[in-house]
């Protein structure tokens, strides 16, 4: 019994040790933009040693590239994106690139959610303040430069605005399944999605061009939390071993006795 425990503890903190190991090796902005650090709280138990594993959604910093195409979201939300299956998932990775048909796309080739401007628009509607959008994707040619306006919507050389890059965000981030790859998909406990409103001057959060979000993990915390796993397990360890001696020990004075 005693090394069932045991051996389900080992499992569980070296479960936590790779883990935190991830941690160590997305603090690097340029292999991991929009990183979020997973943790973990222990308790003891009948079962051994369990865990409660929860994914920090602090923001990063901004760091600035200068690159285009680079976005840091500095707020709440995620990027939407939608997987070759047709499944919508999210991310803070805003490490974008063009795809041969000029849709926005991630480090990993899938598409970017975003809504193209209006086209068809009567004189009085372009004047409106209010963005009208189409349900089509933007469209950027090759070559093309596009810029970030104050409202967070993208404009083509000439000012015009041919859409924006659509941010949603849930009611529940802890109920978010990371799916890798910087990517994360809703279960039921996330509740509902709304969109975020983006822009310097009427939004909540702001979408940094030329510039990617850095990871969110602490070396100091993770390396601390690695060396306290290594206490935990020799003393967790310690003890199976003294109650698997007793046990044996009562086991043999009962045979004596038979």
């Amino acid at each position: 019994m005693f090394n069932i425990l045991a051996n389900e503890t080992y499992n569980t903190v070296g479960h936590n040790m790779e883990m935190l190991g991830q941690n160590v090796r997305n603090m690097n902005m340029s292999m991991a933009p929009g990183y979020k650090a997973k943790k973990t709280s222990f308790h003891e138990s009948m079962q051994g040693l369990k865990k409660v594993e929860t994914t920090d959604f602090k923001s990063g910093v901004a760091i600035k590239t200068g690159r285009e195409l680079d976005f840091a979201i500095d707020g709440a939300g995620f990027f939407e994106v939608v997987l070759p299956d047709g499944t919508v998932a999210y991310t803070r990775n805003g490490a974008l690139s063009l795809s041969a048909d000029g849709r926005l796309q991630t480090p990993y080739g899938y598409e970017i959610s975003t809504s193209a401007a209006k086209t068809d628009l009567s004189n009085a509607e372009r004047q409106s303040f209010s963005l009208e959008l189409s349900s089509q994707p933007v469209f950027i040619p090759a070559g093309v430069d596009i810029k970030l306006n104050d409202n967070g919507e993208l404009t083509d050389p000439k000012g015009e605005v041919i859409g924006k890059i659509n941010l949603v965000t849930f009611t529940n981030l802890n109920a978010l399944k990371d799916i890798g790859e910087g990517l994360y998909v809703p279960t039921r406990e996330a509740g509902d999605m709304r969109e975020i409103v983006i822009g310097s001057m009427r939004g909540e959060t702001q979408l940094k061009q030329g510039f990617l979000e850095s990871s969110n993990a602490d070396s100091v915390y993770s390396l601390s939390q690695i060396l306290q796993l290594n206490t935990a397990i020799k003393a967790e360890m310690k003890i199976f071993k003294t109650l698997d001696q007793m046990h044996g020990e009562l086991n043999q004075t009962i045979s004596r006795n038979l």
